[in-house]
């Protein structure tokens, strides 16, 4: 079972590897903090839907 998942910055667009029950994230890039949800360990539905960053998978 993972114990991080991966979430997207708001501010940069920068992936963040955090904890799976984790809401409160610094970003490594710009350093702002942000909240993000609980997902089970998936990227939410924005990133897909991003070309930024969806083109990676």
């Amino acid at each position: 079972m993972r114990k991080s998942r991966l979430v997207l910055c708001p501010h940069c667009d920068r992936e963040q590897r955090v904890k799976i029950n984790e809401t409160s994230v610094k970003c490594k890039g710009c350093k702002k903090t942000f909240r993000v949800k609980k997902e089970n360990g998936k990227h939410p539905e924005h990133f897909w839907h991003n070309p930024d960053t969806s083109h990676h998978f």
